[in-house]
């Protein structure tokens, strides 16, 4: 092993190191910063887990509370979604997209389409 933490591979080539810090775990969301160096490039990214089961909760049973008017909830938005959405810059077409997908379905906390 070099002093940088990368590895020696047989015939003295050296590979990617990947190390993992969770830096935040409450209230159910868990933060981890991975990095990664290969000698040559190193790389930072953050890792976003959340627990859902109170969100689908809460979008589950907002779903029979009446919502007169024009203004509505329509969904919940998990925080992984959220920052995904940040970080491909997401326009009002996107999150429509993201709020129709049946596949979001338990999500939405009113039945009409957006």
């Amino acid at each position: 092993m070099s002093r940088n933490g990368s590895r020696l591979e047989h015939g003295g080539r050296f590979v990617m190191t990947e190390r993992k810090t969770i830096y935040k775990d409450s209230f159910g969301i868990r933060r981890t910063l991975i990095t990664e160096d290969d000698h040559n490039r190193f790389s930072l990214r953050v890792q976003t887990q959340q627990q859902i089961d109170g969100i689908l909760d809460h979008a589950a049973a907002f779903r029979d509370v009446p919502q007169p008017g024009a203004f509505k909830k329509v969904a919940v938005c998990p925080i992984e979604v959220y920052e995904r959405s940040l970080l491909e810059g997401w326009d009002d077409a996107d999150w429509t997209r993201w709020l129709n997908d049946p596949d979001n379905a338990l999500l939405r906390t009113w039945p009409g389409k957006v």
